[in-house]
């Protein structure tokens, strides 16, 4: 235990207030100038908003006011002005100065001296090193006209309160990083420290705190500890990859010692945990910790629930033992704890993973890699008042984590060791992972009703309620008074067992109990199939809620059979909720042990399948089988997200593979073997959605002419078929569920024909169960892919606006039965191949998932459509086009609401949803961001930024209004109203930068110049005013010369041009602009 009596968390910290208004009465609604200094002003009562306002008066004029500020925070300024008349021709300018030399820091980019009603102006300044007090001023000169007055009010200086965002996964971790050994369930890494890097007295403060011990903690006698302290100086990172935790001896009875936690840095609730740590040396008096505390541990209410202090391992013994223990009711008289030892071979040699799995019920104990104890929510306390009923043990709230050297409770000698360093602990690795929800194997759709809807549930006299008394808050199935019922068609396989589940409650009243659910073979029909038990018997008690199991076997040449929930009249109305039907298998693999079909112990049961047994291969483990010779099975199953590779050898028998989808929504799909009909019966079964006219919810795409009705999707109308293998489909569900596809698995390499027509998109898919990587699929087929499209393209649910595709590339997988989207270079036959040998093992894979960038910039709009751009920034890539890098935008689907990028250098007028730039010199490079939107939409600009460079900031210019806008603080958007319908580059830009920017940084930085056809130069960007353009040669002959009024976009035509390299000279008020292209 470690009975913490008081404990200060010393960490050093800036002292800036986020949010904090610097000015002192900026509405002057003081009636006077108080705060200000002034020259030529008067307070009058024509406000923009309150009472009063500042009027800088005709002829010369200026107001300023000091405030004290911190160097390296980002300042917003703000105010609102107006003119007498309109008609002012004067000078005038808004700055921040140093208080000291009066240096110009920023400067206000503009000012409208035709405006007549009052205006916001924005900008922004970061104070550089040094640099404590400035002054906001405003000052004007004189116009002999006499109608040069300016208006001032609410002016405004807030600290942002921008902070970067801490990053709690270590970039060092392996992508894809799973738990160390066998631990059952589907996870994703949420936290982790590889602790690597150079040496450094602290370990990585996005995700440490070290602790500081304010008073002595518990005194250990028998080792002659009377004092022991943590203490910062006891931790540090060695610069070879590993955290270290010290113990020392300070004096005959005092010990110091290191400690690190996540204490408001990361406190999960729920997980795995796991650390690889060399202990500490126990015999002489330390022990190591790896723990977990909740801020409520001290609460006594005879729970733990609300908080406990959570020991995964205590390295207390000499031996080769430790002990896991639960703490809870503070350490006082109070004090409850439940503690479990546990053997750990050779701890005190080399290094250890200790690992915990703890959920809302138990924490399950792991010693490299294998489960040694558990503890559960009600475990019994010997010392309990009532230990027949236990004591709730577990905690139900957040927790953070905690790795610790201390004085040892155990053996060990301190009191014969000498003064100065005892030992050492060191910790490896820590890394933490959140559970992901598995695929469900249920073939019943829409089985808890929480559609809201019956389909596709049929049958009379029922309905979907959600007015229950006893399950309140959720829908559910409801067959009214007397007689009715519900069934659905279900896709089964022969041969093959399932089991049935469903929730029911009687409502009470004058009539019978009595309805008997039963299985009937097809899709029409009164074929009963036999069931266990042969007549389920339900509870007639009302008003409370019971489940019914039962189970069944689908007959040789049945491959659809129905539920029937079936109510006689006279009985009382009956709640249905959670139908549920799943595989009932005779062999489960489980790959405990390898890849291996054969391995006996790669099976639940102990042993290898049976030619005739059914066998099913879950979701969420870390082995799956390869076969390495045929196989003859009853029926293999494959539930979704599982993986199977049978390269060079078959499968007899029939093969299933599951694939589920957790929504309504449309999904890209490929069946992941091959045979499965497609007809009635299959949409029936399983629950695809009705359209218009004979429209059902499976279409394919086609690149050729558009119909007028559907474009360029194709719908299922009832003819039957037979999936093509290797080609993608657009399906829907009425409800999440399975997609169930039965056949047998391809052999080979398998080939399609992708085409360019009207478009060059083609839908395809993985034909394997098994996952591919995308750097294998685009490099087997770049010669038939455009190099400005060289990724593959899947539908996102998640961008629910428009066109929601996103690229995947390089180390991103394809899921089994997932389609997408490539852009074919040529028609060749068969020109799209994926081959057998390709297949790969993964788990845990998204069926969207794609690389982390830098930079992502989403677009909303009202209706919360959301669009996203990726600007990503790698060593190997240039401002110009890399093949395979840089996405072109997705343009298979037409859409009113899309955001995209041109490229930085070279640009052709291609949108490109992902841009791939150099990792270096990031300031000098501004990128061009277009939108396509129409006239009256609200657009909302925001980011998520991900491992830039810490002092670097990311701004969004919007060069017609001309403001910068600090994207990656927390919260930050920007919104405009668009007065026009927008399709192009011209107006935004994004910029990283150190400190603040003015439009004067980037007049000519943002134009951009390419050719949009072979007649025609396209330059975006431009700032107003006249402006020149001349062509050269490679020669320096001068080929054009034009003047024209810009005002952002100017397209200039060419005149018949050689091919061969030009120069273009941009020549404005502003600056000159050299650019090469290159007419082909």
């Amino acid at each position: 235990m470690k009975e913490i009596r008081i404990l200060i968390l010393l960490l050093t910290v800036s002292i800036s207030v986020n949010g904090q208004e610097l000015i002192t009465n900026g509405g002057f609604e003081t009636g006077d100038f108080t705060g200000w200094t002034t020259n030529n002003c008067s307070i009058q009562a024509n406000p923009a908003t309150g009472a009063y306002n500042s009027n800088l008066k005709n002829s010369s004029a200026s107001i300023k006011q000091t405030v004290t500020v911190v160097p390296g925070t980002l300042y917003n300024v703000s105010f609102k002005y107006r003119t007498f008349t309109g008609t002012a021709t004067i000078d005038i300018n808004a700055t921040i100065k140093n208080n000291v030399n009066d240096a110009i820091i920023a400067t206000s980019p503009n000012f409208d001296l035709t405006a007549t009603s009052y205006i916001t102006e924005t900008f922004s300044f970061t104070p550089a090193t040094g640099v404590t007090s400035v002054y906001f001023e405003i000052s004007k000169g004189y116009d002999a006209s006499g109608n040069n007055a300016i208006k001032l009010d609410d002016v405004s200086i807030i600290n942002d309160g921008y902070t970067p965002p801490p990053v709690l996964i270590d970039p060092d971790t392996a992508v894809g990083q799973l738990p160390f050994g066998s631990v059952p369930g589907s996870w994703e890494l949420e936290f982790s420290d590889e602790f690597n890097g150079s040496a450094s007295p602290t370990p990585n403060t996005d995700r440490w705190v070290e602790s500081v011990s304010a008073n002595s903690r518990a005194p250990r006698p028998f080792q002659g500890v009377d004092d022991w302290w943590w203490r910062q100086d006891h931790v540090s990172v060695n610069g070879s990859g590993q955290l270290e935790l010290k113990a020392s001896k300070f004096d005959s009875n005092t010990m110091y010692c290191g400690s690190v936690e996540t204490i408001g840095l990361y406190e999960p609730t729920y997980g795995y945990f796991e650390a690889r740590i060399e202990i500490a040396n126990t015999q002489k008096g330390n022990h190591t910790a790896f723990w977990m505390q909740g801020h409520n541990q001290g609460n006594v209410n005879d729970s733990g629930a609300d908080g406990a202090e959570l020991d995964f391992f205590e390295s207390a013994w000499i031996t080769n033992k430790t002990k896991a223990v639960v703490h809870y009711d503070g350490y006082g008289s109070d004090h409850m704890a439940y503690t479990v030892p546990y053997n750990t071979p050779n701890i005190h040699s080399g290094y250890h993973t200790f690992g915990a799995h703890w959920t809302s019920t138990t924490i399950d104990i792991y010693y490299d890699g294998v489960k040694v104890t558990s503890t559960s929510i009600n475990k019994p306390f010997p010392f309990s008042t009532d230990p027949a009923n236990g004591n709730p043990l577990v905690p139900q709230v957040p927790e953070w984590l905690w790795l610790s050297v201390g004085a040892s409770f155990g053996d060990g000698t301190f009191n014969l060791q000498p003064i100065g360093d005892l030992s050492v602990a060191k910790v490896d690795w820590v890394r933490a992972y959140k559970s992901v929800e598995l695929p469900s194997s249920n073939i019943v759709t829409n089985g808890d009703f929480e559609t809201g809807e019956r389909l596709p549930w049929n049958n009379f006299n029922n309905q979907v309620i959600n007015t229950d008394d006893i399950r309140p808050g959720n829908q559910m199935g409801n067959i009214d008074n007397n007689e009715g019922s519900f069934s659905q068609i279900l896709e089964v396989t022969p041969g093959v067992s399932y089991n049935v589940s469903f929730d029911y409650r009687w409502v009470s009243g004058a009539g019978n109990y009595d309805m008997i659910p039963i299985i009937v073979e097809g899709v029409s029909g009164a074929t009963n199939i036999t069931t266990t038990p042969a007549v389920p018997t339900l509870s007639t008690t009302p008003d409370s809620w019971h489940t019914s199991n039962f189970s069944f076997t689908a007959p040789s040449g049945v491959f659809n059979a129905r539920i029937l929930l079936n109510k006689l009249s006279g009985n009382r109305p009956i709640r249905v909720d959670n139908v549920s039907i799943t595989v009932a298998p005779d062999k489960t693999w489980n790959g405990s042990t390898d890849t291996n079909w054969s391995t006996p112990t790669n099976w639940a049961e102990g042993t290898v399948p049976t030619t005739s047994e059914v066998v099913y291969i879950p979701s969420g483990l870390s082995n799956y089988p390869t076969l390495t010779s045929n196989v003859t099975v009853g029926q293999l199953i494959i539930n979704s997200g599982a993986s199977f590779i049978a390269t060079g050898f078959t499968v007899t028998g029939g093969v299933s593979y599951y694939t589920s989808i957790a929504d309504d929504k449309w999904h890209l799909i490929a069946p992941p073997v091959s045979g499965q009909v497609q007809n009635n019966n299959w949409v029936n079964a399983n629950g695809i959605v009705s359209g218009t006219g004979n429209n059902k919810g499976i279409s394919t795409y086609s690149n050729g002419t558009l119909d007028p009705t559907t474009g360029s999707w194709r719908y299922f109308t009832g003819t039957g078929s037979t999936f093509d293998t290797g080609i993608g489909y657009s399906m829907k569900k009425i409800s999440g569920g399975l997609y169930t596809f039965s056949g047998t698995i391809p052999s080979g390499t398998q080939s399609v024909t992708i085409t360019q027509d009207v478009s060059n998109w083609n839908l395809v898919g993985n034909p394997f169960p098994s996952y591919l990587l995308v750097s294998d699929i685009i490099g087997d087929n770049t010669n038939n892919l455009t190099g400005t499209h060289q990724f593959v393209y899947v539908w996102d649910n998640n961008k629910v606006g428009g066109a929601g595709y996103t690229t995947l590339s390089g180390t991103d997988y394809i899921h089994p039965g997932q389609a997408f989207f490539v852009n074919a270079a040529n028609s060749n036959a068969n020109n799209f191949s994926i081959t057998e040998a390709r297949q790969k093992h993964k788990n845990n894979v998204l069926f969207y998932r794609n690389s982390l960038s830098s930079i992502k910039l989403f677009i909303t709009d009202s209706n919360q459509n959301i669009e996203y751009t990726e600007i990503e920034y790698k060593s190997n890539a240039t401002k110009a086009l890399d093949k395979g890098l840089d996405a072109g935008t997705f343009t298979g689907v037409s859409s009113n609401f899309n955001i995209y990028s041109h490229l930085v250098d070279e640009s052709e007028g291609v949108n490109f949803m992902k841009q791939v730039l150099p990792d270096s010199d990031l300031e000098s490079m501004v990128i061009p961001i277009g939108i396509t939107a129409d006239a009256g939409k609200e657009i909302t600009f925001s980011a998520e930024v991900f491992n830039l460079q810490s002092d670097l900031k990311v701004f969004l210019e919007d060069k017609l209004n001309k403001t910068f806008t600090h994207l990656d603080k927390e919260n930050a958007n920007y919104t405009v109203t668009l007065s026009e319908a927008v399709s192009g580059i011209g107006r935004f830009y994004i910029h990283t930068a150190k400190s603040s920017l003015s439009i004067n940084d980037t007049i000519l930085e943002n134009a951009s110049i390419y050719k949009i056809n072979s007649t025609t130069l396209r330059i975006v960007g431009l700032p107003q005013g006249v402006a020149n353009v001349k062509l050269f040669n490679i020669l320096g002959e001068q080929m054009i010369n034009t003047t024209f009024k810009a005002n952002g976009n100017q397209d200039v035509s060419l005149p018949k041009l050689a091919k061969g390299v030009y120069v273009v000279q941009l020549i404005t008020a502003t600056g000159k602009l050299n650019k090469k292209i290159v007419l082909e």
